[in-house]
């Protein structure tokens, strides 16, 4: 059996979590996250649902 897989995408309502140990120098001055992970929530604020997008 041959399996190819041909694309991989996010995972959809399920947010996100970055680790302190990938923060790069950058990003944490641009978050303002310095020295601690972070989280993304799965939501958005602008929409809720299908028909709002």
């Amino acid at each position: 059996m041959i399996e190819i897989k041909l694309s991989q995408g996010a995972k959809p309502g399920h947010g996100g979590i970055l680790p302190a140990a990938k923060l790069t120098q950058e990003i944490a001055k641009n978050w303002d996250v310095h020295g601690e992970g972070c989280g993304f929530s799965p939501g958005h604020t602008a929409f809720t649902n299908p028909l709002e997008l």
